[in-house]
């Protein structure tokens, strides 16, 4: 599960997945976070695609992007394995996220990832959407207008949005400074070659207050970056700035949407028709207490 299939074409995408049979769904989550978040990241990364696991590192610390995201151990070398991904994150410097979901093997991987001291933090809905099943075209919240990205103009207005976020004083920034810059430099010569827009900012009477990202590298309409600024919250923004990038894959041939979801958007992707697969559990490592 998970591995891309098929040839690539002349974009570097495979093919779209098309099985919405609730095993196909799960694939369809997987495969999408292993490409976009693996191969297809806004940095530089060095992506290792074990035949037991899927995992990345980045020369940053950076605890979003140094991550592990599949699993296959079995229960002779999972300590072992476990126990040299860890390692190789701490040789880094870097505390890092480990996506655990409840097909990742061995049964018991929770346990045994509390016991390497690599700790659950929180439970996120895997979610997807046949996209046959889109709603119809609905107007825009008044004094909203979406802009695909297309130039690096586009981009950091569009990162100025993401940077936007207050986070909590314990947590690391998702975008600080240097890694705004690295994004710059690495996705900003990527636009022109995509196949449509993959960047979307909200313009609320003139201002930019929300973003989206589209991938399409997993062979799903992969949804992220859906953030609206606090003082736009409540007009349905939310909404409105995930269903262009929907409907950008849809009209592109694509059959399957999938999304990792927060508590807070949870009900907004329901509202859509997006349905919960799986749970992710996320564990994190090498974090200060």
């Amino acid at each position: 599960m998970g591995r891309r299939d098929a040839r690539p074409d002349e974009h570097g995408l495979p093919p779209p997945l098309t099985d919405v049979s609730p095993g196909g769904l799960a694939h369809a989550i997987e495969a999408d976070s292993i490409v976009t978040r693996l191969l297809n990241g806004d940095v530089p990364l060095e992506a290792h695609l074990d035949p037991d696991v899927s995992w990345a590192t980045t020369a940053t610390p950076d605890p979003f992007r140094n991550v592990v995201v599949s699993a296959r151990f079995d229960d002779n070398s999972a300590d072992a394995r476990i126990a040299e991904i860890a390692g190789a994150f701490g040789l880094r410097g870097t505390p890092f996220l480990w996506w655990r979901a409840p097909f990742h093997t061995p049964a018991d991987l929770g346990d045994r990832l509390e016991r390497a001291g690599i700790s659950e933090i929180a439970a996120g809905p895997a979610m997807a959407l046949d996209l046959r099943s889109l709603p119809p075209p609905e107007d825009l919240p008044a004094g909203l207008e979406i802009r695909p990205v297309s130039d690096v103009r586009g981009l950091r207005t569009y990162l100025d949005v993401l940077s936007s976020e207050v986070t909590p004083a314990d947590e690391p920034a998702l975008f600080p400074p240097g890694t705004i810059e690295a994004i710059l430099a690495h996705t900003g010569p990527r636009l022109v070659r995509e196949p449509i827009p993959m960047r979307y900012v909200g313009h609320l009477d003139g201002r930019p207050v929300a973003t989206s990202r589209l991938s399409l590298a997993g062979g799903t309409a992969g949804i992220y970056a859906v953030q609206t600024k606090p003082e736009a919250r409540g007009r349905g923004i939310g909404r409105a700035m995930t269903l262009a990038p929907l409907r950008a894959a849809r009209d592109a041939g694509y059959r399957i949407a999938t999304l990792q979801s927060t508590e807070a958007g949870f009900g907004v992707y329901r509202a859509i028709g997006f349905e919960e697969v799986f749970r992710y559990s996320i564990h994190v490592g090498g974090w200060p207490p």
